[in-house]
């Protein structure tokens, strides 16, 4: 009830934002937001996202971090006449559980600039699609990882032997 009543204040305040407190907006609103507030109950994903507050406020910077240094190393190659492009699809084991934290985790490989979620194949594999095979896509994926699994109090399994792999595209 009381995750009902929070994300009814969100999206509500959403809404009050939106309008700039237009108190006839409510008309059309308050429907809204109900709405809103419904269709998330129903399409939420069925594991709860937990994060411990502390490595969420250390993952953040890191993230902002990466994505900039990231952005920049795209930008550098798309201004230059020749891009240095080396792309590869790599196949990374996963050691996250399935769930929130793996979830969560594919969509912030998707937010790096010059890496892609590809695809997940079974329960335990990830294609993900790096600009530059020269760098150290494994490490900082496993790096990631780590991070994911701090923010969300999760152990990481031992990925299997010889489980990770690469192929160029």
């Amino acid at each position: 009830m009381r995750r009902f009543v929070l994300e009814g204040a969100l999206f509500a305040g959403l809404w009050a934002v939106l309008t700039e407190g237009t108190p006839a907006s409510w008309v059309v609103g308050g429907p809204a937001v109900i709405l809103a507030l419904l269709l998330s109950r129903r399409l939420a994903p069925t594991g709860c996202w937990v994060f411990r507050g502390l490595a969420l406020a250390w993952f953040i910077p890191w993230f902002f971090v990466q994505s900039l240094r990231a952005g920049l190393d795209v930008a550098g190659r798309a201004l230059r006449p020749d891009p240095r492009l080396a792309p590869e699809v790599l196949d990374y084991r996963l050691r996250l559980p399935p769930g929130p934290a793996r979830c969560f985790f594919m969509l912030v490989i998707s937010l790096i600039p010059g890496t892609l979620t590809a695809a997940a194949i079974g329960d335990d594999r990830l294609l993900v699609h790096v600009l530059d095979r020269t760098q150290d896509n494994h490490g900082d994926l496993r790096d990631l990882e780590r991070r994911v699994a701090d923010v969300f109090g999760l152990p990481l399994a031992e990925a299997a032997e010889g489980a990770e792999g690469a192929s160029s595209c």
